[in-house]
């Protein structure tokens, strides 16, 4: 959707497996080849979040089989 669009422009809503969005183009960059260490550094983190978030997740879906919800 965003290659679509102008610059300043905002697209239509887009849908994903993961929700609705709007997408705004800021600014269009041209390209580059990034450093390998540079997209690493990249890749790792967000690997690491993604991990972090699932660990938390299950952590939850846990605790919430285990608890005991009172409904008043």
């Amino acid at each position: 959707a965003a290659f679509a669009q102008e610059v300043d422009e905002i697209g239509p809503v887009v849908e994903s497996p993961i929700g609705f969005h709007l997408v705004w183009v800021a600014e269009r960059r041209s390209e580059r080849q990034v450093p390998y260490e540079e997209v690493a550094a990249i890749v790792l983190r967000d690997f690491n979040r993604t991990r972090r978030d699932r660990g938390s997740q299950k952590l939850y879906q846990k605790m919430r089989r285990r608890a005991e919800i009172i409904d008043y």
